[in-house]
Order: C-alpha cells, then structure tokens, then sequence
C-alpha cells in the first residue's frame, strides 16, 4: 500500500486498523516516525512496532510512549 493512502486509511472514520509496524525511514516524507504519531492520534492507545537497519538510536527521542523497536542491524554481520 502506497505510504499517503496508508495514512488515509488510518485517519479513515472507520478504519480498522488495530495496530502498526512500520520502518523508520521512507524515500519520502513522511517517515515511519510521524506515521506513527499519525496512528497516535487516531488511537492514543495504538500498539506503534518500528523496524529499523540503522534507527534505533533515534528511538528514545522520537518514538512514541509505549511503542517498540526491533532493530535489523544486529542480524547483519
């Protein structure tokens, strides 16, 4: 699903959407941080995964309270 009509669905009245995984960075804008501050203020409550290479660091100051990370660059040797 495109990134512009996966945030109008989550903004969607009646959307069903229970939860996200979403990656950290796109090729464009927005990145998976402000989606997920998009899915927040659908459901402040929302379950937030972000998978990251490289942006876990990131986490603490830009992810959303009670949210997740499960960072891919620890697989990669």
């Amino acid at each position: 699903m495109e990134l512009k009509k996966a945030i109008e669905h989550l903004k969607a009245a009646e959307s069903s959407i229970a939860g996200i995984v979403t990656d950290i960075r796109f090729a464009e804008f927005p990145s998976g941080w402000d989606v997920a501050r998009i899915a927040r203020e659908v459901g402040p409550e929302m379950p937030v995964v972000y998978i990251s290479g490289d942006g876990a660091p990131d986490w603490a100051s830009q992810g959303v309270p009670k949210s997740i990370i499960e960072s891919l660059s620890s697989y990669h040797n």
